[in-house]
């Protein structure tokens, strides 16, 4: 008998006891797994129909459910999909972001069911600390499974959503079934295969225990992780090793708000302790992601003139700032430079009572401007662009502002008719070109850091938004009278066609970079330094004796250095926060690099401008 639309494969009658039996401990039920395995031998594979029976079966073990949640019983031990193992198509969407390296989308993954997803989840999970002890901290509700990690190499702070989603989009309770193997499946593989640290999972079982009331579901949240618990309890206990833990936990009066765990989860947490503090000689705490958690990048001007009156209006010093806005931080000294963390700002426009975090962001004019001279640029750049903005130059004159309205039409046209205007312009766009061009204006795209809620939660993340702007033609074409004269010989073709013969990666260009850098580095500690040597070396290690591909890396990366020099590239490239002077390169601008055609410019191979930042602007890490 094959079974209805909506329900999965038979799992095996085993683990359908336990899940039942850890669905009705949820709802405040006592069962057996006898009794569970005898309860759910033999029913019905019509999901109502199981429903129905389940219900007699548990009467006569004492257990007295409503339908709606024998149905929705039904559904979790044989894995169904839908809220109730009905005809609803329940789907897992998964998104992975960083709060402070504004990309464009969230990597947006969905999934028909939980297996899939949680494979992409740790396979992200160890692409992004590879080669790391990662700590993780799970922060989760019932219709949210939220991981937030780091890693003392990585130190930039990261972040994963994995929610279940209905037809409509909306967020379904997660059953605590696979809430708790997802849990499991994240520690096997960052305390195992990583030797790392996952905290909150010991607390999991009170999010669905709590009662909820009026409240939403995912204002249940997990107000702690393993790693303070298991400090607190060596503060009462008075021991400094994790041997020395006791074995029954104590009653801690720091933690009165707190339930208390489970003999059974203290000692799993006990042991998950001893074992961490043998690998690494420290205890979890000292390896939380707050402790181990450090900004990359120099931080990001912000309006200091709106944060100073927020806080004389609302009486809060800077210190107090902080400590209410939960920063994990010092922001004090950033503030006095006029800047703060991407990752801070949510929570300092949160207490000071503003709209948003992008009420903190200054223009500060230093994204490149991309002019889009002919119809056919602008197609392109409005097919490549999900998420647009588009605002006016200064200096654009009031009588022409409104040929604004025509841009702002086009850009306002949904996303998925404008991805086909690469291959065919539309006659409205060349019109509006044709208008701009007679007015002496010419439309610019740019890329600014801007703060979005695209996620199925309310949560800001920053990302990097398309601008367009308006600019006049004379403006852009000298670069508002600071154009320089050219006067270098070009390059010859047969020259620049040999030079882009040889394909790269942009992993390829990571390597060759990073590697060369050490090499010169090292050499520059021993009393001198030869860049042409670091690259010869780097490259007959990242390359072989494929001299091509070395001599074409290398003028490659040296491409990326001028244009760095003639062009602001942020976001993709950014001041580190060392104080040294290095730059932060991320993966788009490395892609680039590696794909980006070497044209003449000023008679050497080099990067044409748009073509690299079209190319950082659209680079997709999950097609890499």
């Amino acid at each position: 008998m094959s079974l209805p639309p909506g329900v999965s494969a038979p799992r095996p009658l085993a683990e359908q006891a336990q899940a039942l039996v850890e669905f009705l401990t949820v709802h405040a039920h006592t069962l057996g797994a006898s009794e569970a395995a005898t309860a759910l031998s033999g029913l019905d594979s019509d999901a109502k129909l199981a429903a129905k029976e389940l219900r007699v079966r548990l009467r006569a073990h004492g257990v007295d459910i409503k339908h709606t949640h024998a149905l929705k019983a039904v559904a979790v031990v044989r894995g169904a999909l839908g809220v109730l193992g009905l005809a609803s198509q329940e789907r897992w969407a998964l998104y992975s972001w960083s709060p402070e390296a504004p990309a464009i989308s969230a990597q947006p993954a969905r999934f028909n069911n939980i297996r899939a997803a949680a494979d992409e989840l740790c396979r992200r999970i160890r692409a992004e600390f590879e080669g790391t002890n990662p700590s993780v901290d799970l922060t989760l509700s019932r219709t949210a499974f939220r991981l937030q990690a780091t890693s003392l190499a990585a130190g930039a702070p990261w972040k994963t959503l994995l929610v279940r989603l209905d037809d409509a989009g909306q967020a379904l309770e997660i059953p605590f079934v696979e809430a708790k193997q997802l849990a499991e499946r994240v520690r096997r593989l960052a305390e195992g295969e990583m030797h790392g640290w996952v905290g909150g999972i010991s607390a999991l079982e009170h999010v669905y225990a709590a009662e909820v009331g009026a409240a939403e579901p995912d204002s249940v949240m997990l107000l702690s992780h393993d790693g303070l618990l298991v400090d607190e309890v060596m503060k009462a206990a008075g021991v400094a090793r994790a041997e020395d833990l006791p074995e029954v936990m104590p009653r801690l009066s720091t933690w009165r708000d707190q339930p208390a765990l489970s003999q059974e989860a203290w000692a799993a947490l006990r042991k998950r302790c001893i074992r961490f503090y043998e690998k690494h000689g420290q205890l979890p705490e000292d390896w939380s992601v707050d402790q181990l958690a450090t900004p990359d990048f120099d931080g990001t001007p912000i309006n200091l003139k709106l944060v100073e009156a927020r806080c004389e209006y609302l009486g809060l010093s800077f210190a107090r700032l902080e400590m209410k806005a939960g920063t994990g931080g010092n922001i004090e000294d950033a503030l006095s430079r006029g800047q703060l963390n991407l990752s801070d700002m949510v929570g300092v426009a949160r207490v000071l009572g503003l709209d948003g975090p992008n009420a903190l962001l200054v223009k500060t004019g230093s994204a490149p401007r991309i002019p889009l001279k002919t119809s056919a640029e602008l197609a392109t750049w409005l097919s490549r662009m999900d998420k647009l903005d588009v605002d006016v130059g200064e200096a654009v004159p009031t009588a022409s502002r409104s040929l604004q309205v025509g841009l702002r039409i086009q850009c306002a046209i949904p996303f998925e008719q404008r991805r086909r205007w690469g291959a065919a312009v539309p006659p409205a766009l060349e019109e509006v070109q044709s208008q701009l061009a007679s007015a002496k204006l010419m439309p610019c795209a740019r890329m600014e850091i801007r703060f979005v809620k695209d996620l199925p939660i309310d949560e800001w993340r920053p990302t990097t938004l398309c601008v367009m702007s308006l600019e006049r033609e004379i403006d852009v074409l000298t670069q508002n009278g600071k154009l320089p004269p050219s006067q270098v010989e070009a390059v010859t073709p047969e020259w620049l066609e040999r030079f882009n013969e040889p394909h790269f990666s942009g992993d390829d260009m990571m390597r060759f970079s990073s590697r060369a850098q050490e090499i010169a580095n090292k050499d520059e500690a021993s009393g001198e330094r030869d860049n042409f040597y670091a690259q010869v070396a780097a490259g007959q290690e990242v390359f072989g004796r494929d001299h091509a591909r070395i001599y074409s890396a290398t003028l490659r990366m040296e491409a990326l250095s001028r244009l760095m020099k003639s062009h602001p590239l942020e976001p993709w490239v950014r001041r580190s926060t060392d104080g040294d002077g290095v730059l932060m390169i991320q993966e788009a601008a490395f892609e680039a690099t590696a794909q980006c055609e070497l044209v003449d410019v000023g008679g050497r191979p080099g990067f044409d401008a748009q073509a690299f930042y079209l190319l950082c602007a659209t680079y997709d890490p999950m097609a890499a």
